[in-house]
């Protein structure tokens, strides 16, 4: 194979992974071939939470000291076994993919997808989109507001959604703010959530 091209079977699954050794993270060095292996090893944590919710990814083919952008269809040259699904846009349909097996998550960092964007909900069993089965608020610093009075709001909306009858857990979100997950049964829709979120 050319260059540093190389076919791995990853869970039955041929790839063809390239530049193993090419820098992602240049502050760290953190290289294409360390992603892809922190990915497999974070697996059977990440896929649960995304299984059956369409991927939008943020890549980064240069590294993430070159502009980033946003993936929605699945490329041209993606392995047929990469299971997707379309979704109808004013520009036309656009084939997601849907992670469910560590194959994929691999396919996604063999691409330089860093960073992988699922909406609240799941495909239904005829393909459609279901009822959100979890709320996220999002909590930013802005002028004059840091992580500490973030941290503060995500604890009186704990207090609230609490008292809902959910349980609500905190994530960092990148460098600068918080989210807050709570489960949901999936009975309301998305404009009941979107409602009680605002």
């Amino acid at each position: 194979m050319p260059g540093d091209e190389q076919l791995v079977r990853i869970d039955g699954r041929r790839l063809r992974i390239t530049n193993l050794d090419k820098v992602l993270y240049p502050e760290t060095g953190t290289t294409k071939g360390e992603v892809i292996d922190y990915y497999l090893r974070v697996a059977p944590m990440l896929i649960p939470h995304v299984v059956g919710r369409p991927v939008t990814r943020l890549r980064w083919p240069e590294g993430v000291d070159h502009e980033p952008f946003f993936a929605k269809d699945l490329e041209r040259g993606a392995p047929s076994w990469v299971k997707r699904h379309p979704i109808p846009h004013s520009s036309g349909s656009k084939d997601y993919p849907l992670v469910s097996d560590v194959a994929t998550l691999a396919y996604l960092a063999q691409v330089a997808s860093l960073e992988l964007h699922v909406p609240q909900w799941r495909f239904d069993a005829e393909g459609d989109p279901g009822r959100p089965d979890r709320m996220v608020l999002d909590l930013d610093p802005g002028p004059g507001v840091g992580l500490a009075e973030c941290a503060q709001v995500a604890r009186w909306a704990r207090e609230i959604l609490q008292d809902m009858g959910l349980d609500p857990l905190p994530v960092t979100s990148g460098s600068k703010g918080i989210h807050l997950y709570a489960a949901l049964p999936g009975e309301q829709t998305s404009d009941d959530i979107s409602l009680v979120a605002r």
